[in-house]
């Protein structure tokens, strides 16, 4: 005859069925059993134990342990017995291999804590451990935890409701036991959060200690902590308060104590519906509970999610941590969990309006203030003048920054630009050895880079983790950290370039240009080219890039020594400056490009080489070169002669160029083509026989 379960409750019971059947090696209670409970389980054929735990408060607390095997509670009782709570990654490492879980499931849970693991929420509900992302082990283990799980609702006469979704409130527990109906938060299931906070808060006893006094706050480093108000110097920069008044509000509570117990409020209040204007909290309970390592008070180990949508930002808060918010302090230590919150992370969470890492450019780049330049508007098909055209409040630069991020994520990886694939974007990841800190909310950005590359157009953008950061967050423009000198922008354009093939991000927009070409308007007739067409010549390349190629690829040809001619100085210096556009590193030195014919000289930053190499004759802030001042550099020295019947003139016409002759009979056009002529290390000449009148001649060399 099988022993009667149900003085264990519901709960109790389940765990020692799972127990019984192997699936647990060892199992662990620690709200304390009563006699009839334990020999309920020695009945069912389990070994039971009692352990003696200490806080740090030096107050005794209880666990009871059971097992099939005296082996395991042996080793449990060497490891743990009459030892401080708290829990590390060695001990995290011990409690999940002797309770059962999966070996990659438990060193996940140390490295990642509760990370989305894509689990249905109802499997994961049933289980004792957080499974790690697409886990084999769990997947096998399930079926047998649903068959125990369903077999101890038939015991206590619930139907079976795995599939259709499990309400934990109709599960009952003891009414002799209030203390374990408190205990154990999977048996509520609440509408809203502020349902839960207070069953949660009922956990909490408190100490009898003043706020300032209460042995839940942490020691103070006064190297880190200046004013000693539990809040580090580097905290109270983010945070905008300051680092040598512990008091700043002049309520007699020390800051830091002060915020914990605001954000503690804050939490209380949260809905635990899902929402995409509003923060909301998730509450994700689990099959036991922890204990504090100071009052030894015990809560469910399992954690909080809180979501602030609008900020695209989330964070995973065990509930030992909310109770030691509720005391005052940031850091906490339980039997299973222990760290800290960091302050600004928790307060952008819970108070941002959307907008804590959007950095705003000027009104003459960016008129509607949503963080696309004006001239990116088009390419996304957003207003200029409407921050939020499709109306789902985020911004177009927040919204198309986030979703152009999670296109990253899902590209593929190489190790290096040759190994990548040969027909799509990929990225190239490189880490570095280093954490960085993001001044604006507190959160920890590990450091590296991402280059991302399109084989089929050859375009490229590199990507600092910290920008990467507040894409996610806040929209292209960043700052932060050492990496890239620590400022930039994600060229919107650029990226869109590199992933869908589209106008590289180098041209960008510039004042007085009408057909968008990349050109002024006033400096197209010059070159026979149309204001009112992009393309003059079609052959799918804006006229200015046009332009820009044949002069980049001029300056490039030139001799870096003397000549009689036209050459090039080079001017390197020590020291790089990234392309605001791809971020590519360029040497932050110069050339001088000199005519000695015409004694001309023009001094050209490498970065604006870089810019004209890539098809622009302009830089970010309306800052252009015009055309005509190069073809200025590259015009040879021209002897004139007239006679009474016509004139002649005559110059060198260099191997490798072309010379195009334009006549007008006014100075101010227009022109119409005289000739074309081919370079090729002699003189050209030009012999006008004839007194038709005045003319004017300009010649054109690319």
């Amino acid at each position: 005859m099988k022993p009667d379960l149900k003085p264990l409750g519901f709960e109790l019971a389940y765990l020692a069925m799972l127990t019984k059947a192997g699936l647990k090696p060892l199992s662990r209670w620690e709200a304390g059993i009563n006699e009839v409970q334990c020999h309920c389980l020695i009945e069912y054929g389990l070994n039971v134990r009692k352990i003696r735990r200490i806080a740090r408060s030096k107050l005794e607390v209880f666990e009871t342990i059971f097992s099939n095997s005296r082996d395991c509670l042996d080793k449990y009782t060497e490891l743990f017995n009459d030892k401080p709570l708290g829990s590390t990654g060695a001990t995290v490492l011990a409690e999940g291999y002797l309770f059962g879980y999966p070996s990659c499931c438990i060193e996940s849970f140390i490295k990642n804590g509760y990370r989305e693991n894509g689990l249905n929420k109802t499997d994961q509900n049933i289980l004792f451990h957080w499974a790690c992302c697409d886990c084999v082990a769990t997947k096998i283990l399930l079926p047998h935890y649903r068959r125990i799980y369903n077999e101890c609702l038939n015991l206590f006469d619930f139907r079976s409701s795995h599939d259709v979704g499990i309400d934990y409130g109709s599960i009952p527990t003891s009414k002799k036991d209030n203390r374990r109906k408190t205990y154990h938060l999977t048996t509520v299931k609440s509408k809203r959060f502020q349902a839960i906070l207070p069953v949660i808060t009922s956990l909490f006893l408190a100490c009898g200690l003043r706020a300032g006094n209460d042995s839940h706050l942490p020691p103070i480093n006064p190297y880190e902590d200046s004013d000693a108000d539990y809040l580090t110097d580097t905290e109270e920069g983010i945070l905008g308060s300051n680092p040598n008044n512990p008091d700043e509000d002049g309520n007699k509570v020390y800051d830091g104590i002060d915020l914990a117990k605001k954000l503690y409020d804050l939490i209380k209040s949260l809905p635990d519906t899902q929402s995409s204007n509003t923060v909301y909290a998730i509450p994700h309970m689990a099959f036991g509970l922890e204990s504090c390592s100071i009052c030894g008070e015990q809560v469910n180990m399992g954690a909080l999610q809180i979501v602030n949508p609008l900020e695209n930002y989330e964070i995973y808060l065990p509930f030992i941590a909310i109770h030691y918010l509720e005391h005052g302090a940031f850091t906490y230590s339980g039997s299973i969990h222990n760290g800290k919150v960091k302050p600004p992370v928790l307060k952008t969470i819970l108070q941002s309006n959307g907008l804590t890492h959007f950095i705003k450019e000027t009104v003459e780049k960016d008129r509607d203030n949503d963080g696309l330049l004006d001239y990116e508007e088009k390419l996304f098909k957003t207003s200029s003048d409407n921050p939020d055209t499709d109306e789902n409040n985020i911004r177009d630069g927040i919204q198309i920054a986030r979703e152009f991020l999670q296109r990253l994520k899902n590209l593929p990886r190489a190790a290096d630009i040759d190994s990548g694939p040969k027909d799509r974007p990929f990225v190239v990841e490189h880490p570095m050895d280093g954490i960085e800190t993001c001044p604006l909310c507190g959160d920890s950005v590990v450091m590296d880079w991402w280059l991302v590359y399109n084989p089929v157009n050859k375009l490229q953008i590199s990507i600092p983790s910290m920008a990467l950061h507040y894409m996610e967050h806040g929209g292209f423009r960043w700052e932060g950290g050492q990496m890239f000198n620590g400022y930039g922008r994600v060229s919107a354009k650029q990226l869109k370039a590199v992933l869908d093939n589209s106008e590289n991000g180098h041209i960008v927009g510039i004042s007085g240009d009408f057909d968008e070409d990349g050109i002024r308007d006033e400096d197209e007739a010059s070159f026979l080219l149309s204001p009112q067409n992009p393309d003059t010549d079609e052959n799918g390349i804006k006229d200015g890039a046009d332009l820009a190629k044949i002069y980049w690829q001029l300056i490039s040809k030139l001799p870096r020594t003397e000549t009689n001619g036209t050459f090039v100085i080079e001017h390197p210096m020590r020291g790089f400056v990234y392309c605001p556009i791809c971020a590519n590193t360029v040497n932050m030195g110069y050339i001088e490009i000199i005519n000695k014919e015409r004694n001309i000289n023009w001094q050209v930053s490498y970065l604006r080489l870089h810019f004209l190499e890539h098809g622009s004759l302009s830089m970010p802030g309306d800052d252009y070169v015009s055309p005509l001042s190069l073809s200025e550099l590259f015009k040879a020295s021209v002897i004139f002669s007239s006679s009474p019947t016509g004139f002649r003139f005559t110059w060198k016409g260099e191997s490798g160029k072309r010379y195009i002759v334009f006549y007008s009979e006014n100075i101010n056009g227009p022109w119409s083509v005289y000739g074309l002529y081919e370079g090729a290390d002699k003189d050209i000449e030009i012999n006008e026989q004839s007194n038709e009148g005045k003319k004017f001649y300009r010649i054109l060399i690319y």
